[in-house]
């Protein structure tokens, strides 16, 4: 009993020395603030005077104990009184506690502390003064108890939700007291057991009176201590409690088994160190943890500096590593402590395009597609979309219409419009936190802001890259001017037999000599080929044409090749922007690297959709397919290619780029094992 006795009053002088430096910082030069860290002090000398007497023993400890229980029911007291005032003052009625109760109580608090110093010279000669020092200090319990009602009753309504925490922290204490008290004037003596709990119910208050400190609008204060300084220190001081507790349990239970008692609080202590571990290493905890602090101990939700600086600096490590999008992602749903999320980007034909993910891998080619309700939404209000929100209370959203993945998706949770120049440049879905959280204004602002930074980066970044890629090209031309210096010479060699043909055909040396110059022609052009790939035309033509002849054509050259190309019977008789030939041109690549990803006893699958203003056009086989990684960081990057001297690695970026110059696009949805999906999306004419 005695080792939960110095537990619970040791936790008791902790918690008051935590609330009282949080007090000196938060709450100094405010309404109650002195008063309050008095309190906090006489309980703190109260706690520490009960470890000691109960580990000590002895006359002084015992004093020491009892003198600060008195000085921090008279502290109590005034700290209710001033509060009583102060109510009364506000609504100007006279005030609550009138000058002759004043009196009563400090002449009651005055005789308790002499009766309590002369109680040690009259126990020495056998007498005692225990039950008039119980009912005085019955008396201050009773005295605790109505003012506290007082100070709710005469609080108004609607500022009750601020003062309820304090008066129950007020009066868990003096309640605990009485019963206490009450018991020892009946009997004249002190439950021991009542004596073990009032370490622990001093320390329940504490929590109680931290809330209400910062609720009351009176007392708030911005916090002059770090954020992260808060959350370290809280999980030093939960760790040390609760290894406390863990260690009592453990000595309970050696102590009442003898046989296995050593090994069961072994047993115990290593479970229960483990599940610490796992519990503060947990970043659902860590969140709840946060959330907690930012939500009652800080008058606003985030640290802006540290937090923009934090945005700022993935943003960097992004632009210095592989991954930008990734890292875009991350710096956004770290704001919000999100697990994972998407993004999507504008195009140059203004069409938002799928970029990336991160720890959100989309199931289905379903999911990289956002509604064009919602990016009409997006244009119109530039809102942060709260999806569980939507769900629940969808006309607080007006004109928004969702379905699909967005809607059935509980793993997603917002949309963030990523606005540049008053338009939205891209957007950014987030999953769930970890750790349930409402989002208020607050949220949506730091958000809004984050997002119009992020939509300059990217800006940024498509910049770079295309600074890259025209570097790039700007090698692809000077190695075309080798080229061309080769074809020159091949030109003037077959130029040479053009020319002496008529005189000299009949002469057999003559004609063998064209041979060897037409062989050597021939190895100097397939060098070439090898070296620089296809032939690449860049022109460009504004056109458009009907879209089945392109595809009766591109089946009848693909004619005979394996995996067969089986085109379905419903292409819609529309006509597409673009121009016929550069249209085949790219279904004839996208299709032979179906059917060179394939198997040959499969098939490719080619068939089309007409829409009001697009024409959908799907590729699919059931090959190798890519990987994620792949799609991401190679596919449509120019010159990278997985064919050797093969190819140039371009074709797929030139199709892409092309499309786009057509105000289409090419997007597609691909898994190892199982196969792609190509669309090529055209204007519909």
């Amino acid at each position: 009993m005695q080792n939960f006795v110095i537990i619970g009053f040791t936790l008791a002088a902790t918690a008051n020395l935590i609330l009282l430096v949080l007090t000196r910082t938060i709450w100094r030069s405010r309404f109650g603030g002195l008063n309050l860290s008095f309190l906090l002090l006489a309980n703190l000398l109260w706690a520490l005077g009960a470890v000691l007497w109960h580990t000590e023993g002895g006359a002084a400890p015992w004093l020491f104990y009892m003198l600060a229980e008195i000085l921090r029911d008279g502290l109590l007291l005034v700290l209710l009184i001033r509060l009583l005032n102060f109510v009364s003052n506000t609504q100007g009625q006279e005030a609550l506690v009138s000058y002759p109760i004043k009196l009563v109580i400090g002449g009651v608090v005055t005789a308790l502390t002499v009766m309590r110093i002369a109680q040690v010279g009259i126990e020495s000669y056998g007498g005692t003064l225990e039950r008039p020092i119980y009912i005085a200090l019955l008396l201050l319990a009773l005295i605790a108890l109505m003012f506290t009602e007082k100070l709710y009753r005469y609080t108004r309504a609607e500022q009750r939700w601020a003062i309820k925490f304090l008066c129950l922290a007020l009066a868990i204490v003096p309640l605990n007291d009485f019963y206490f008290y009450s018991e020892a004037v009946l009997v004249n003596r002190l439950n021991p057991t009542v004596e073990a709990s009032r370490g622990f119910i001093a320390t329940i208050a504490i929590p109680l009176l931290a809330i209400s400190l910062a609720r009351n609008p009176s007392w708030s204060s911005e916090m002059f201590i770090s954020r992260h300084l808060v959350l370290r220190s809280f999980t030093i001081i939960f760790a040390g409690i609760y290894l406390l507790m863990m260690a009592a349990v453990g000595y309970w239970l050696r102590a009442t088994n003898s046989e296995w008692g050593a090994s069961l609080q072994l047993v115990f202590l290593a479970v229960a160190i483990i599940l610490m571990v796992l519990a503060l290493s947990s970043g659902r905890f860590q969140s709840q943890v946060k959330i907690f602090f930012n939500k009652h101990f800080f008058s606003s939700q985030f640290d802006y500096r540290s937090e923009w600086l934090r945005f700022n600096q993935t943003l960097g490590d992004a632009q210095a590593g592989r991954n930008f999008h990734e890292h875009a992602i991350r710096a956004m749903a770290e704001i919000v402590d999100s697990p994972g999320g998407r993004l999507w980007g504008r195009i140059a034909n203004g069409r938002r395009t799928y970029l990336d993910h991160w720890s959100l891998t989309p199931e289905s080619r379903a999911a990289m597609v956002l509604p064009d309700s919602l990016l009409r939404f997006l244009d119109d209000t530039h809102w942060v979309v709260d999806l569980d929100e939507f769900r629940d209370y969808p006309e607080r959203y007006e004109g928004l219409e969702l379905s699909g993945e967005l809607l059935d998706n509980r793993q997603l949770w917002l949309v963030i419009p990523l606005v540049r120049l008053n338009k939205v440049e891209g957007v950014v879905t987030l999953a769930q936190p970890r750790a349930r959280r409402e989002i208020i204004w607050e949220d949506r602002d730091l958000l809004k802001a984050a997002g119009e930074q992020l939509a300059s980066y990217l800006a940024l970044y498509d910049a770079t890259m295309n600074l890259l890629d025209n570097r790039q090209f700007d090698a692809y031309n000077r190695l075309a001017a080798f080229v061309v210096h080769d074809l020159k010479n091949v030109s003037a060699q077959l130029s040479l037999i053009a020319t002496n043909a008529d005189k000299y055909r009949d002469n057999p040396q003559f004609i063998e000599d064209s041979f060897d110059t037409v062989g050597n022609a021939v190895t100097r052009l397939e060098t070439m080929v090898k070296r620089f790939g296809k032939e690449q035309d860049n022109r460009q033509v504004e056109t458009s044409g009907p879209l089945v002849p392109i595809i009766n054509e591109l089946q009848e050259s693909l004619r005979g090749e394996l995996p067969e190309l089986v085109v379905s019977s419903s292409i819609p008789d529309v006509d597409v922007i673009g121009d016929p030939e550069q249209l085949l041109s790219i279904l004839t690549h996208l299709v032979q690297n179906a059917q060179e990803a394939s198997e040959k006893p499969s098939v490719v699958e080619l068939s089309a959709v007409a829409m009001q203003d697009e024409v959908v056009i799907k590729i699919k086989d059931s090959g190798r397919g890519m990987s994620q990684d792949f799609v991401r960081n190679r596919l449509f990057r120019p010159f990278d290619t997985t064919k050797g001297n093969a190819g140039m690695g371009i074709g797929v970026y030139q199709s892409r780029q092309t499309l786009r110059e057509f105000g289409g696009d090419l997007t597609l949805w691909s898994k190892e094992n199982e196969g792609t999906e190509v669309l090529v999306t055209l204007i519909n004419n």
